[in-house]
């Protein structure tokens, strides 16, 4: 007997005509949600938060988690909103948000934001379909296209029609409507924004329909087309020559190596402001006889240090050593020492912090984590599942982009490809014979 789907509707349509009473109460729905990290269920992250937005309370459960995580935060909505509807047992055909960019604002988001957020929310679950004001919403740093659509999917997956990549590629696979196609392919490109309209979305929306299948249906076999087209993909490409990378970009990764005194750590600064696109503060650094400019060396020790400092580092630098851990380094659990009761919080580490804020830039300007005497420290115990998301073709936006799941706190993590890793590694030291062949692929 086939197992049920899309059981997860009702519930999700009642979640969303429940949260209409929380516009004026959003602290209740934070504090929710604050509840439910220190109960260690994966939430994202909450920072200081004062409003939230409907869309990212719902992307909270629709980003990628397992679906017994997704099944317990149901639970706990359920309790806290006094829903009737079932739990799911199924979460067929729904578009995920990123875990990295789970928020419908950025950080730095003003009032005005999460207002617009809210008026696109209240007009989405009018039974008037007539108009929205999706072209305001736009202007909101962190929405694109794809993401408020898959957010107004959530809503009402019998209405709203995602406009993700895969569903763009079925539609333009099975629609018969030719005229909508050179539409469809523009909302692929990264100036999707500015062509985008509730009026085309509409148009959209009514071709959609003439497949004669609901829209949670496309969405669902949308989906299982991707999948079916990738796995062909990688079929194909067993025989293949992989194609040598163009000599002329940047590697991600790179190993400063050499004994000691020879200045490994010192080039650390000259090499990250190459990478950040500074070379202009390095052209004179060094004299005729190769040795280093003093004056020009203090210009580029005071750019490098700018880049150190302020809220968002653009450059990290750390050590390596025997004790060092994945905890420190990627994300470990610490005491909240503020309550009655032990409780634990998860605290993110130096690189899951540096891949974050490389990845929330949006104009994707490079960064730089500098790691002295990497093979002083145990590889494999550091970066644990995420050694190999740091090659270059498993980064995010890569033809082969891969993720895993953290330890702590269940989120989908990848390595994006504007973050540059610098080692230095002493080749008189004993324990380089123990450096783990995996950080060997990726330089």
């Amino acid at each position: 007997m086939d197992k049920p789907m899309f059981t997860w509707i009702p519930i999700y349509k009642e979640i969303a005509r429940k949260l209409l009473e929380y516009e004026n109460r959003q602290e209740e729905l934070l504090e929710f949600l604050k509840r439910l990290k220190k109960e260690n269920i994966p939430t994202f992250k909450l920072e200081s938060s004062e409003e939230i937005d409907p869309f990212t309370f719902f992307g909270n459960f629709n980003r990628r988690l397992t679906d017994s995580n997704r099944i317990n935060i149901l639970e706990n909505i359920k309790r806290e909103l006094n829903l009737t509807s079932l739990i799911p047992s199924d979460f067929s055909g729904i578009p995920l948000v990123d875990n990295q960019r789970t928020w419908f604002v950025s950080r730095n988001h003003e009032k005005a934001d999460i207002n617009k957020l809210w008026e696109l929310y209240k007009e989405a679950l009018n039974e008037d379909f007539k108009k929205m004001d999706i072209e305001s919403v736009l202007n909101v740093k962190e929405v694109g296209v794809a993401k408020i659509t898959m957010g107004l999917f959530w809503l009402n997956p019998e209405r709203y029609m995602p406009l993700d990549s895969k569903s763009i590629d079925y539609l333009m696979n099975h629609l018969p409507d030719d005229n909508i196609m050179p539409y469809l392919n523009e909302l692929k490109k990264p100036n999707a924004k500015k062509v985008f309209s509730f009026d085309k979305y509409k148009e959209i929306i009514e071709s959609a329909a003439k497949l004669n299948k609901p829209f949670f249906k496309i969405s669902h076999e949308a989906h299982i087309e991707s999948e079916r087209k990738g796995k062909k993909e990688i079929k194909s490409k067993k025989e293949a020559i992989v194609p040598r990378m163009n000599s002329s970009e940047h590697p991600l990764n790179h190993i400063l190596f050499g004994p000691p005194g020879t200045g490994k750590t010192y080039s650390t600064i000259f090499k990250a402001l190459e990478l950040l696109g500074k070379e202009k503060e390095i052209v004179d650094t060094f004299n005729r006889e190769g040795y280093v400019n003093d004056a020009s060396y203090n210009k580029a020790k005071e750019t490098f240090d700018s880049l150190r400092g302020g809220d968002k580092p653009r450059i990290e630098f750390i050590t390596f050593h025997q004790s060092y851990s994945y905890e420190e380094f990627i994300e470990g659990i610490k005491p909240i020492n503020n309550t009655k009761e032990i409780q634990y919080d998860v605290k993110d580490g130096v690189f899951k912090r540096l891949c974050e804020r490389a990845d929330d830039d949006p104009d994707k300007k490079p960064y730089v984590l500098i790691i002295d005497e990497i093979n002083r420290g145990n590889i494999s115990k550091i970066f644990g599942e995420l050694i190999t998301l740091i090659e270059k073709d498993k980064r995010l936006g890569s033809k082969h982009e891969m993720r895993a799941t953290l330890q702590y706190s269940q989120d989908s993590f990848g390595v994006p490809d504007n973050l540059h890793i610098i080692g230095t590694m002493n080749t008189a030291d004993r324990s380089i014979a123990l450096i783990d062949t995996s950080i060997e692929k990726t330089v």
